[in-house]
């Protein structure tokens, strides 16, 4: 019997559920991925979170809205920057939803500039998929 020859994945898709994160994307072979927040603690420092009792800290780590995965790439890329300044390689729109959510649910101090942007970006999602 002829055996057939190895076949190296270079890449695949990847619809995953990590804790309550479901994770859908193509990685490639080599992709180290991790679990992290949809808005980073350092831009949320920027806006009001060094008041923060260690509690909500906590609270804002672990909020299951606030979780997504990234590759390590991807996350160095994204820095502690907002989606004014970086998004996903995938599900952009939904990153924008889920980002505004976020900084909506805690309260997070957002210029004026920032806010129309924000709402411009969503809107122009919203168009794109009607």
């Amino acid at each position: 019997m002829k055996t057939s020859p190895v076949t190296k994945v270079v890449s695949a898709a990847l619809i995953a559920m990590i804790g309550a994160v479901v994770v859908i994307g193509v990685i490639s072979s080599g992709t180290s991925v991790r679990n992290t927040q949809v808005v980073p603690l350092d831009y949320v420092r920027e806006r009001g979170a060094l008041d923060w009792n260690q509690d909500r800290v906590n609270a804002f780590l672990q909020d299951p809205k606030n979780q997504m995965v990234l590759s390590d790439a991807a996350i160095e890329q994204r820095g502690g920057r907002g989606p004014l300044e970086w998004l996903p390689p995938m599900d952009q729109c939904d990153y924008m939803s889920r980002f505004v959510a976020v900084i909506d649910r805690y309260d997070l101090a957002t210029d004026t500039r920032e806010s129309k942007a924000l709402a411009e970006k969503r809107q122009q999602c919203y168009t794109q998929f009607q």
